[in-house]
């Protein structure tokens, strides 16, 4: 009897120790799969941070180029603006002398 007590023990306790021990492999596999998360939201933070900054680049150079755009746009509007002004001077001349013309005509 006292040894089927024993037996009985025996395998209670190795039963403890196997659970002590799949309780053990499994705070490390939950710390290694936590490790892992980190590292994994730290390099997507990363990748993000980079895509923020080069987006960033991207709007700075779309800017400056706008920028140029509208500076050309306003010059070849002053350009415009400034032959409009001659040729509108030159009609204006033309017809002051047919008008003139006329007159004496009549």
């Amino acid at each position: 009897r006292r040894k089927e007590e024993l037996e009985r023990e025996l395998a209670d306790r190795a039963s403890e120790a196997s659970a002590a021990m799949g309780d053990e492999e499994l705070v490390r596999r939950r710390g290694e799969l936590e490790r892992e998360w980190a590292e994994k939201v730290q390099q997507a933070s990363a990748a993000s941070t980079s895509a923020e900054r080069e987006l960033a680049r991207q709007k700075e150079e779309l800017e400056q180029e706008l920028a140029e755009k509208r500076k050309e746009a306003s010059k070849v509007s002053a350009t415009v603006e400034e032959e409009l002004a001659r040729r509108k001077g030159e009609l204006e001349r033309d017809w002051a002398e047919k008008q003139k013309t006329a007159s004496a005509a009549s």
